[in-house]
């Protein structure tokens, strides 16, 4: 009776230990299943540009630091902002990349999108802003009648080409300050023998981050004697208060080349550029990711030397550019804005998107 009554306890026990496993198991289960995987499809320029290099990377950061909340990450090769604009529009991306001066567009349907608007509920809202473009006057070392931005007026001037961030800037200033120059788009791999040959005074160079050039200006510091016209204090302040979206910051020479002339620090025209994302991203989603490429920082950096101020100061980086987009109606994704709100870093001022 004893022995019957020990084997019934045995199995009861066993039971309740089978039972509290699958409860346990089932439990595991469904918090797996309710955690809420997130897509993100970035529009990047070309397969050829810096710019899909270093998206590629950087999506690639935001993977594997949390593999378990992504369904599906990748980079598609397109034309650039607008391009992905677009996308969100049709439910087809979360992401691309853009300045304060293309999303102005975006948000007052002007420019590219004046004829064909997109929704107010599907405009791109502000992710965080990644890294920097700067523009600088250059010129014959030996031109003698060029030394302030205000030489320039009835000058032939290279804009970059036409959508390009530089030609951005720089028609933004020369519009605003009614400055006069003659702009001039050259392809790229031209800019050189032109302003060598005269066929061209003065170019409009740019760097990303006060660190990174185009090809085209390392060529040029290779064939030709070169120098920065840089800005006076007085060109400084009036940039910075009456050119909308742009700000001023200081690089230094050595930085960018080690070749042209120029004072060793200067001050030049500074735009920031964001990564910008639909609004149906999920809030969380758009939180991660800007969790992620701080945490990661120095990878970010190390995949793309534009990277290295978004390493450097990046809420620095947030508190300038963030402002510049918010004195043009520009709204952050929520997301983003809760990330900096949980790192301390917020100004009632800025604005914030629908979710």
């Amino acid at each position: 009776m004893i022995k019957r009554k020990s084997n019934v306890n045995f199995i009861l026990q066993s039971l309740i230990i089978l039972l509290s496993v699958m409860i346990i198991m089932s439990g595991t289960t469904l918090a797996a299943e309710a955690q809420e995987k997130y897509d993100l499809r970035m529009y990047s320029a070309s397969e050829t540009g810096s710019t899909y290099a270093s998206m590629t990377s950087w999506t690639t950061i935001i993977k594997n630091f949390k593999p378990e909340i992504w369904r599906d990450v990748n980079v598609i090769p397109s034309a650039g902002p607008y391009a992905g604009f677009r996308a969100f529009s049709q439910g087809q991306a979360e992401g691309t990349y853009a300045n304060v001066l293309q999303m102005k567009e975006l948000w007052n349907s002007i420019g590219n999108f004046e004829d064909n608007p997109i929704p107010e509920n599907k405009r791109a809202l502000l992710g965080p802003c990644l890294w920097t473009h700067q523009n600088w006057i250059i010129t014959k070392a030996d031109s003698d009648d060029i030394e302030t931005m205000w030489d320039l007026e009835g000058k032939k001037v290279s804009f970059c080409l036409p959508g390009y961030n530089a030609e951005k800037i720089a028609s933004k200033i020369n519009d605003t300050l009614e400055i006069g120059m003659e702009k001039v788009f050259i392809e790229m791999d031209a800019i050189a023998d032109a302003l060598r040959d005269g066929v061209i005074d003065a170019v409009w160079a740019y760097s990303t981050s006060g660190f990174s050039t185009p090809s085209w200006f390392r060529e040029l510091e290779l064939r030709m004697d070169a120098k920065v016209i840089p800005l006076t204090e007085k060109d400084v302040n009036l940039i910075s208060e009456e050119v909308e979206g742009i700000s001023t910051t200081q690089i230094e020479l050595k930085n960018i080349s080690d070749r042209i002339e120029g004072p060793e620090k200067f001050a030049v025209p500074n735009m920031g550029i964001f990564w910008v994302f639909s609004p149906d991203l999920p809030e969380q989603a758009a939180y991660e990711i800007c969790e992620a490429l701080y945490e990661k920082r120095e990878e970010v950096a190390d995949s793309y030397a534009a990277g290295v101020i978004w390493e450097e100061t990046p809420f620095e980086l947030q508190k300038v550019h963030m402002s510049v987009a918010s004195d043009m109606g520009l709204p952050m994704h929520p997301g983003v804005a809760k990330w900096l709100k949980d790192n301390n870093v917020w100004n009632e001022e800025w604005i914030v998107g629908e979710k």
